[in-house]
């Protein structure tokens, strides 16, 4: 099925079906069509996509030079409203691509304890899940 074009109908399909299991890897099975199809679709319905109106984690801004946090912000849709800064430098940030943006460190409240002891290492990139939780455990 996935070597002939989604139509509209298909693709709300795919958003619905995605919408109850939210997993792509089963709504491709479900929906008969591809994983890359599937997120195609349905990548801006993913909570853990800085860019989409589902991710609700709360932001953190944080000032480099003293490791305080400035503000903590309701979701990274809110940053953007409130702050002047692109959605794109924000995600990148808060994907870990990027130490900073716009002067600022930013970071998921949730991981706030693995980001502040990164700073001041310029060649930051985000841990794995794995090293995180270790960090976390005391174990590293």
């Amino acid at each position: 099925m996935s070597s002939k074009r989604t139509t509209q109908k298909d693709r709300q399909l795919i958003r619905d079906t995605y919408a109850q299991v939210q997993n792509i890897d089963l709504t491709a099975e479900l929906t008969n069509w591809s994983r890359n199809t599937v997120h195609k679709y349905v990548q801006d319905l993913s909570c853990n996509d800085p860019r989409s109106c589902y991710n609700h984690r709360k932001v953190c801004q944080i000032d480099l030079s003293t490791k305080q946090i400035i503000q903590t912000f309701r979701d990274p849709v809110t940053v953007t409203k409130n702050v002047n800064i692109s959605e794109t430098l924000l995600n990148k940030a808060l994907k870990g691509h990027t130490h900073s943006a716009i002067g600022f460190g930013w970071c998921y409240e949730d991981q706030l304890d693995v980001y502040m002891s990164s700073i001041g290492n310029k060649h930051y990139i985000k841990p794995s899940i794995h090293r995180q939780i270790d960090i976390l455990l005391g174990l590293v």
